[in-house]
Parts: structure tokens; C-alpha cells; sequence
């Protein structure tokens, strides 16, 4: 492809094919499974962000449920700052639990449902800008910015068909003609649960850890 070129461009086409060599070396991640991460988990506390559709309010939350962790991946990528870390963190996944939902209508009457939801298995993903730091406690990361605001997580209940049924009774209204109850029974099977807030931490305790993944974050960990 070269031959044929005007030498006055060929040494720039040299530099452009030389970057892209090593584009992908630069910008490759490290990956581990974190294996203490599997298992199941109960009543993680997460808020669920209210749903909204014209004049339709949802306020939705899962006081009690179970999820179990089939395998995750963590990859990252060293950041700009000493100790930061692009960290974006795959999770398999499956659960079932109680799903509370208050609605607001557009007459302002207020309806209570509770159902038992279930999500199949599933991967979710997570991306964030976060410290990385090695204390004498362990690993203690710090949520700098979340790069997803939220996380996707599908869900299967008898609830969305039961309030997609009356979101259609206001639809043929012509007072509520904006109103989308397609888009509200995807936001009753697709639950956005909200991240973290900037600066959250958590810690990873030693114990939890094998050499080897002690191995992998000691190369990101500042205080290594």
C-alpha cells in the first residue's frame, strides 16, 4: 500500500500504522476473577430509582430478595492519577425476591403492590473511575465517578402486566395522548438500580483473597 504513495505522506502513514500497533498494547487491561466475589448474597440495601412515565410515579423497592453470583471478571486499567484505576467488573448472576411498588396515578390515588419477582440468568456490568489503596485491613477501594450511572437488572413479575393494564385505561384519553405504557412495562422488567455515590468505599479483607489475586491488585494498589 506504500509503494504507490507520495513520499511526502509516506513517513506520516508509517507513524499512523505504528500507532495502531500499539494502540491496543497501551490500552490492554489485566483480568481476574475474584473468586470470595461467587456466592449468594441477602438484603443488599440498594435503592431503587422511581419510575416515571407521564403521570404515572412508581416508587419501587425490594425489602427482601436473594441473589447468587455465578462468576465475575474484573479488568483494569491504571488511571491518570497515582492509585487510580479503570475498573469495569462483570457479574453472572441470578435471584428472586419481593418487589414493593407504590404508584401514583394521575388523579393523584395512590395504589400498593407487592409481588414476587424473578431474574433469570443474567450478566450485568459495571464501569468506574476508583482509588485503589492497600491498607493494613486489606484493599480499600473509593468510588471516584461512576462511568454508568446505573445498573441494568431484568426482571420477570406479574406486576408489569398488571400496571401496564391500567396505564392503558388513561392511554385512549386524550388528556394523557404522551403517555407511553410500552415504556412503562420495560421499566418494570428492566429495574435501574442507581451506583454508588463518589467517594463510597469498600474493603476487601486479605483472607478473602488468593496470593495470586493478592498478586494482580498489589500491581494497581497504592501503599503496594
Amino acid at each position: 500500500m506504500l509503494a504507490g504513495m507520495n513520499n511526502r505522506y509516506r513517513p506520516l502513514a508509517l507513524i499512523f500504522a505504528l500507532l495502531l500497533l500499539l494502540l491496543p498494547l497501551a490500552a490492554a487491561a489485566d483480568v481476574l476473577e475474584i473468586k470470595a466475589a461467587n456466592g449468594s448474597y441477602t438484603q443488599l440495601g440498594a435503592q431503587l430509582q422511581p419510575i416515571v412515565q407521564g403521570p404515572f410515579v412508581v416508587n419501587v423497592a425490594s425489602p427482601r430478595h436473594e441473589i447468587k453470583v455465578h462468576s465475575n471478571r474484573l479488568e483494569l486499567l491504571k488511571g491518570p492519577g497515582l492509585g487510580t484505576v479503570d475498573a469495569r467488573f462483570e457479574v453472572e448472576l441470578e435471584g428472586f425476591g419481593d418487589l414493593i411498588a407504590d404508584v401514583v396515578g394521575p388523579d393523584n390515588s395512590r395504589t400498593h403492590f407487592e409481588e414476587r419477582v424473578v431474574a433469570r440468568r443474567q450478566r450485568i456490568r459495571v464501569a468506574a473511575s476508583m482509588r485503589l489503596q492497600k491498607v493494613p485491613q486489606g484493599y480499600m477501594w473509593t468510588l471516584i465517578s461512576p462511568l454508568t450511572p446505573s445498573v441494568d437488572f431484568i426482571v420477570e413479575s406479574e406486576l408489569s402486566s398488571k400496571l401496564t393494564a391500567t396505564c392503558k385505561v388513561f392511554e385512549i384519553l386524550p388528556l394523557f395522548d404522551l403517555l407511553d405504557c410500552g415504556a412503562l412495562e420495560n421499566a418494570l422488567t428492566t429495574i435501574k438500580v442507581p451506583m454508588p455515590a463518589a467517594g463510597t468505599q469498600w474493603l476487601i479483607a486479605p483472607e478473602k483473597l488468593t496470593e495470586s489475586e493478592k498478586s494482580f491488585l498489589d500491581r494497581y494498589a497504592l501503599g503496594s
